[in-house]
């Protein structure tokens, strides 16, 4: 079941357990699940939408905002930490990342703004205006 927002992933997240069909512990069997990142909220603030997205250690130089319709696509980078020694544990992602989000209405891109600050980047996405539409 697809939730609100369209996600496609190019990263692979945690890794969830189920239970076998039997229902048994014996039945145990551990898949992949992709988790969206970078994580968003979106707000409705009737004349625009507000998407926050947390892009905590990311430089404001690799990220890239695109509209299309009624999705906008982020992407970016954030670069792994530069430390010697043998990793123990790896939690925080690095890498590239590119996500792609439906918002289910037309955004007029004209009009877009964006700034990043405090590891977020908060985008306003106006909607189109009916007397904006035009027909061919």
């Amino acid at each position: 079941m697809e939730g609100f927002f369209g996600i496609h992933m190019k990263k692979k997240g945690a890794l969830k357990c189920r239970s076998g069909a039997s229902g048994n512990k014996q039945g145990v069997r551990c898949i992949p699940v992709e988790e969206p990142y970078p994580p968003v909220d979106l707000y409705d603030l009737r004349e625009e939408l507000l998407l926050l997205a947390d892009l905590p250690g990311v430089k404001v130089d690799s990220i890239e905002v695109e509209c299309h319709g009624d999705s906008v696509i982020l992407r970016g980078c954030r670069e792994g930490d530069r430390l010697v020694g043998a990793v123990r544990q790896s939690e925080r992602r690095k890498g590239a990342f590119e996500r792609v989000i439906r918002i289910g209405e037309l955004i007029d891109r004209e009009r877009v703004r964006f700034w990043y600050a405090d590891g977020v980047l908060t985008i306003c996405l106006p909607r189109v205006r009916m007397n904006n539409l035009q027909c061919n």
